[in-house]
């Protein structure tokens, strides 16, 4: 299995998704994603677990078995964008991104949540070194709020951003 046929799947993506940032059991993991079967749920973060994307760190006794913590390994959700990929690959991996930000905010909602998803979207022309900057600035923004952990009033948030070339009709010519 490549490292790419790893991370995007339906389900081991939204087990990576939930644990960024955190540590979780696997009966939180199973909490946050309720539809998941639980073999299904224990079989893929074993997946995960060996393959070095995350890593356990706990292990206690819970009514005659163990129950473990993990979290995202360092780098364990990365996918290297310098590498070469087909159209099916790219577009399976954006499709996969929307996938884990949708059930995310469906389990969100399911348990009672009632804020609103904030999404825009913006048209912008950009040349690769304007598209580079404006993605260097976005890394910037976010950068202060990376290390902040749960309390002060503070809850988890998802900031999902996309940038992605859009397609541009040309005239066709005519005969």
């Amino acid at each position: 299995m490549t490292h790419l046929d790893l991370l995007v799947h339906p389900v081991r993506s939204r087990i990576i998704g939930a644990l960024a940032g955190r540590t979780l059991t696997t009966r939180d993991l199973a909490r946050a994603l309720p539809d998941v079967p639980v073999p299904t749920l224990y079989r893929q973060v074993r997946i995960l677990d060996e393959a070095g994307v995350i890593v356990r760190t706990g292990e206690k006794k819970v009514r005659g078995g163990m129950e473990r913590s993990y979290t995202l390994a360092e780098g364990g959700g990365t996918i290297d964008g310098d590498m070469p990929f087909s159209a099916d690959q790219r577009v399976g991996m954006l499709a996969n991104f929307c996938n884990v930000a949708v059930h995310a905010y469906r389990t969100y909602t399911e348990s009672g949540g009632q804020e609103m998803a904030w999404a825009q979207m913006r048209s912008l022309y950009l040349t690769e070194a304007e598209a580079e900057t404006l993605r260097q600035s976005l890394r910037d923004l976010f950068a202060p709020y990376q290390s902040n952990g749960p309390g002060d009033d503070r809850k988890r948030r998802i900031v999902a951003v996309m940038d992605q070339p859009d397609f541009e009709p040309t005239p066709e010519e005519e005969p």
